[in-house]
């Protein structure tokens, strides 16, 4: 079932409840990117050193392709593993 959560701060507690201490957060480029909240969890990370924070920025939504085999042969492992 959906969660409605209101406030930043409500969202942090969340996600700081229910996970291990370990976050890894991806955000899409070019959608908008909830900057607060990204802003918040790295405050809490850097407040709480039990926390460990991982956070990948610009990601494309869909698999790169290379134009050239040159492109190809350099993404190739890349792309192999996702």
């Amino acid at each position: 079932m959906a969660k409605l959560i209101k406030t930043i701060n409500q969202c942090l507690q969340y996600i700081c409840a229910i996970n291990d201490g370990r976050l890894i957060v991806g955000t899409p480029l070019g959608i908008g990117k909830p900057n607060p909240l990204l802003n918040a969890l790295w405050q809490r990370a850097k407040q709480n050193q039990e926390i460990q924070l991982e956070i990948f920025t610009a990601l494309s939504l869909e698999v790169p392709k290379g134009k050239s085999l040159l492109e190809k042969r350099f993404l190739k492992p890349f792309t192999d593993r996702f």
